[in-house]
């Protein structure tokens, strides 16, 4: 159960993290906020797929505890780049 509240939190920090950065996207690509929104909604509906996909794909061959720890250690990895650029 841990880790399935865990999970939702950095979903729910990923896409909060996505919409604080509308500004950003809208001035390096010189679009409106309309279309700025829509390609965060695009980007978290594409990661939904992808996810879903490898996820199922991962957890199958190496087993789903791994297989958590793999994502999770990926996810702050991540996180941790960005949040150092």
């Amino acid at each position: 159960m841990l880790g399935l509240y865990i999970g939702a939190f950095l979903g729910m920090l990923s896409e909060t993290s996505m919409n604080i950065a509308l500004p950003d996207l809208m001035d390096e690509f010189s679009v409106s906020s309309g279309t700025a929104q829509w390609m965060v909604v695009g980007c978290i509906l594409a990661i939904g797929v992808v996810m879903t996909a490898i996820g199922g794909a991962l957890f199958f061959t190496i087993g789903v505890n791994s297989g958590v720890v793999l994502v999770f250690s990926f996810m702050f990895k991540g996180g941790k780049r960005y949040m150092n650029r």
